[in-house]
């Protein structure tokens, strides 16, 4: 099996796997119900797991710690975050100062 292969079939797995875990919410809606303090719990589960996967794909990259330009990227995007700009704007701003970093760097070592 080839790379591309095992990769469509990775997301196409889990793109199954979180359709399961959707419907299976709604089916077992009527047999299972849970608090307020429970969801709160179960939220703050996936926000704390979404995080950690975040910062360990904006510093390492493969075998090795990620460039320097990705970092500045992410930290102006947490800033722009910070700062309630709309999505679309850090997602734009972030991209083009880890581009420019990226430029700067690699004509410095040409």
């Amino acid at each position: 099996m080839n790379q591309q292969m095992i990769i469509f079939t990775g997301i196409l797995l889990l793109a199954i796997g979180t359709y399961l875990i959707r419907y299976s919410g709604f089916v077992f809606n009527q047999y299972f119900s849970i608090s307020k303090q429970q969801e709160q719990l179960f939220n703050d589960a996936a926000t704390t797991l979404l995080f950690s996967i975040a910062i360990l794909s904006t510093f390492f990259e493969a075998n090795g710690w990620a460039d320097f330009a990705r970092i500045c990227g992410v930290l102006v995007a947490l800033y722009l975050i910070w700062k309630n700009y709309s999505l679309i704007t850090i997602i734009l701003i972030a991209t083009l100062i880890t581009t420019l970093f990226r430029l700067i760097i690699s004509c410095n070592f040409n």
